[in-house]
């Protein structure tokens, strides 16, 4: 029997899924906390410009450093943090998909990433 491995964690359980507003907003993700700030933000119309969120806590993940780094290529915008953190934001398709460190705090990535992300 072959054990195939999944380093991007494509196939990670996201139990935590809603839709949210009249123009059906989708978030997906593996931690209660950040579903839950993420369709808060969206009710409030912080986060409209997205229109289907996967984000997933990687437990695993080396939270060293907090150096942010913006990448823009056309559509998409990527946002580094430090050597943990990866959020991905495709412009065309206005979907947003983030890998988060366990140390990255749910106001700060709510508050000030993405919106720095989604809003330039």
């Amino acid at each position: 029997m072959m054990c195939l491995q999944d380093p991007l964690q494509r196939f990670l359980p996201r139990p935590y899924s809603f839709s949210v507003g009249p123009q059906p907003v989708r978030i997906e993700s593996n931690d209660l906390e950040l579903a839950l700030a993420i369709r808060t933000a969206c009710r409030t119309g912080n986060l409209d410009s997205v229109t289907e969120w996967i984000i997933l806590r990687d437990r695993k993940s080396d939270s060293c450093g907090n150096a942010v780094t913006l990448l823009e290529e056309e559509a998409l915008r990527t946002l580094l943090v430090g050597q943990g953190s990866l959020i991905v934001f495709d412009r065309r398709t206005r979907k947003l998909f983030a890998y988060v460190s366990p140390s990255l705090s749910v106001e700060f990535l709510t508050t000030a990433l993405i919106p720095l992300l989604i809003d330039s």
